[in-house]
């Protein structure tokens, strides 16, 4: 009977893991849809010609030819045309060619003509984008649109404007100048399926923790443990959703790290006006505010991860505003954002690595402080895996480390006063240091400081090592508080006294 009771246990608990699995595999399938719908193959574009007042019908393998002005540097991903398929559905495959200013084939698009619908504009995408090795000035690119059809009824055209409008070119059939301009649009944004891509990865990952968790309820686990696994999917899912500075005041405590990060490396970080040095690919990116978002953020956010060969150099100046909190607390992010720069990531791979950066400092202070909790292990578990807090702690904020260090002086005073632990040697150390640590970041997190007296005098080896033990923690937040906001200080007191 014992045995058969625990086969049924096992059958039942094997049931509910798979009932628990399928649930979370339909939830994360249906929000990849949800992602999927909303953002591939989505296209931004430009328009270069507006005007069509005419039909060009273009012969199959010659072609219609058009040139155009681009800016150099900038991806092109496509065009866009308005097709005339003269009222039917015509049948073969339609190819479009674009050709460098030196005449070279720089990039081409085909499709099925069945596609092309009758005064529609279609976009034409290329297989590889263009995008030239030039960063200034303008180019002259041509493309060419042409066809292979299945019959001779088949056949295409292209409308156009009648004449060449100001700064537009005049298309060509061969060698011959038509006296019109196509009507066009430049793909200049381009998603693919590159964010739905990337959220598999992402769901894996979630699929992979939920398993996880699921397996260790009822084990022995410690509680650290799990936070590492989940703390660090949970993490980078928010580093990878969360686009570069969309955080809470990202660009401000994104602009504080990446001056500490070259005071690091020796390299100056302001010149004399207060703008920012920094690198020329990064300075496009860099704003004063809230960073966009949206699918083609995300797309450039994916397409740019993985390059390099960014040279290292501060060229540009920039203006932004600093988030004017304590240096060490961007440390973290700091030394991210300084491996990226070394590595030539580029301005997305730079701010991954920034973030990462925190994360890491928080996990590890979480991980410290699950370990020396002496009860409600489960509670601060919830805390540190909360949307507000890992989502923080995945970001480039002065906040990580504060409420890191927060977390971690809780679970070390409550430790020595209910786990009856000697204040001495590395206890009292860390005592200190995390008070001081938490003195210069936020006034209200001195309050935490209060813990201190929670510890029992018998925990102190004498009463006069209590009283100095107390002083010491309780001082290094104070002081630290106060030589950081020393300038405030003393503009509060301009018109006091001070000899008085």
């Amino acid at each position: 009977m014992g045995k058969m009771h625990l086969t049924r246990s096992a059958a039942a608990r094997l049931l509910g893991f798979a009932v628990f699995l399928l649930a979370a595999a339909f939830c994360l399938f249906w929000a990849g849809r949800l992602v999927a719908a909303g953002a591939d193959e989505r296209q931004d574009y430009l328009i270069l010609n507006d005007e069509y007042s005419q039909i060009l019908e273009a012969a199959p393998e010659e072609g219609i030819s058009q040139s155009f002005d681009w800016p150099a540097g900038s991806p092109l991903y496509g065009l866009r045309l308005d097709v005339a398929a003269f009222g039917r559905v015509n049948r073969g495959v339609a190819h479009l060619d674009l050709y460098d200013p030196a005449g070279n084939l720089a990039a081409s698009a085909v499709c099925d003509m069945t596609e092309l619908l009758d005064n529609t504009f279609y976009g034409f995408v290329f297989e590889k984008a263009y995008c030239s090795q030039e960063d200034t000035g303008t180019e002259t690119l041509t493309f060419r649109f042409w066809y292979e059809p299945e019959t001779g009824e088949d056949r295409l055209g292209l409308r156009a404007s009648e004449g060449v409008p100001a700064g537009q070119k005049s298309a060509r059939a061969g060698q011959t100048n038509l006296n019109a301009t196509l009507a066009m649009q430049a793909t200049s944004g381009y998603t693919g399926t590159l964010v739905s891509d990337a959220y598999r990865w992402l769901a894996l990952g979630l699929a992979v923790m939920l398993g996880a968790g699921w397996l260790c309820v009822g084990r022995k686990v410690p509680v650290q443990r799990l936070f590492c696994l989940c703390g660090a999917l949970l993490g980078l899912g928010f580093a990878l959703v969360l686009p570069p500075m969309c955080g809470p005041d990202e660009y401000a405590h994104g602009a504080s790290a990446y001056a500490l990060a070259s005071k690091l490396s020796g390299q100056p970080a302001y010149n004399e006006a207060g703008e920012l040095y920094m690198r020329a690919c990064d300075a496009p990116y860099m704003t004063d505010e809230t960073g966009p978002s949206g699918a083609f953020v995300y797309a450039d956010w994916l397409r740019q991860l993985g390059q390099g060969n960014n040279s290292p150099q501060l060229t540009e100046a920039v203006s932004v505003r600093s988030a004017g909190s304590a240096a060490y607390l961007y440390l973290p992010s700091a030394l991210g954002m300084l491996l990226g720069r070394a590595l030539g990531l580029s301005f997305y791979g730079v701010w991954l690595l920034g973030r990462l950066g925190s994360l890491a400092a928080y996990l590890a202070l979480g991980t410290w402080a699950l370990r020396r909790m002496p009860f409600g292990k489960t509670l601060l578990f919830t805390a540190l895996v909360l949307p507000s807090t890992l989502g923080l702690a995945a970001g480039i904020s002065a906040d990580t480390l504060i409420i890191g260090c927060s977390f971690a002086l809780t679970a070390l005073c409550l430790d020595c006063a209910f786990g009856r632990r000697q204040v001495r040697g590395g206890n009292l150390c860390g005592l200190v240091l995390l008070s001081a640590l938490l003195g210069p970041g936020k006034a209200v997190y001195i309050l935490l400081e209060g813990l201190v007296f929670l510890i029992p005098a018998e925990c102190y080896s004498c009463p006069r090592r209590c009283a100095l033990a107390r002083c010491l923690t309780v001082g290094a937040a104070g002081l630290g508080w106060a030589f950081y906001n020393l300038e405030y200080i003393r503009y509060i007191l301009r018109d006091v006294n001070e000899w008085a």
